[in-house]
């Protein structure tokens, strides 16, 4: 049975996504200062003992359709992160994509933050994409184009990645999409603040 409470479950709905929303930001706002010397890096952060689901709960995505999947994690975390699987599993590449170990370096050199989906159940992350600002949009994409090139047996990364764009980093639809050689080939609309590029 269903049950329908109008206005106030509409205004209940409302007051959560917003505070989701500010946690976001905050969240967000907490990883893009995580450089600085007044804080710890990587694992002094997190306890040996805590799951990698529950490592990366905070950074889970709230719109509950997209169960497992992850935004915003800062590069500290996710290196926690995949220190908690085979090496030879970060280092290699799932398709055309990055291996998941240069993707957390890249976004650690471009002030990025990493997307992905952790599964539950299993002790296993994959990190498939790197969002930055608008002032790095050009360099994300003309790192992975130059590091992953087409090969003869294999697309180059750059072709194969799906480009967004958001008018911030609390967005919940993007601005603009593209493909990853479209961050190169001219600028991007004027209301795009965040930019990412990601593997399927």
């Amino acid at each position: 049975m269903k049950l329908y409470c109008g206005s106030t479950c509409r205004s209940n709905a409302s007051k959560r996504r917003k505070r989701e929303d500010m946690e976001r930001e905050r969240r967000r706002q907490r990883a893009m200062e995580s450089g600085s010397d007044s804080e710890p890096a990587g694992e002094d952060r997190v306890s040996p003992g805590i799951s990698l689901a529950d490592l990366l709960a905070p950074f889970a995505d709230p719109d509950l359709t997209q169960a497992g999947r992850l935004l915003h994690v800062p590069p500290h975390v996710a290196a926690t992160a995949l220190g908690r699987l085979p090496a030879d599993l970060c280092s290699a590449r799932l398709g055309a994509a990055p291996p998941m170990s240069w993707l957390v370096a890249l976004a650690t050199d471009v002030d990025g933050l990493l997307t992905g989906a952790v599964v539950f159940g299993r002790e296993y992350v994959r990190f498939d994409g790197v969002q930055v600002g608008r002032a790095a949009a050009r360099e994300l994409a003309a790192r992975i184009g130059a590091a992953f090139p087409a090969a003869d047996d294999q697309p180059g990364a750059l072709e194969s990645a799906v480009a967004e764009a958001w008018s911030s980093w609390t967005a919940r639809e993007p601005v603009w999409t593209g493909v990853g050689t479209d961050l190169l080939a001219g600028p991007l609309p004027a209301d795009a603040e965040v930019a990412g590029l990601w593997f399927d």
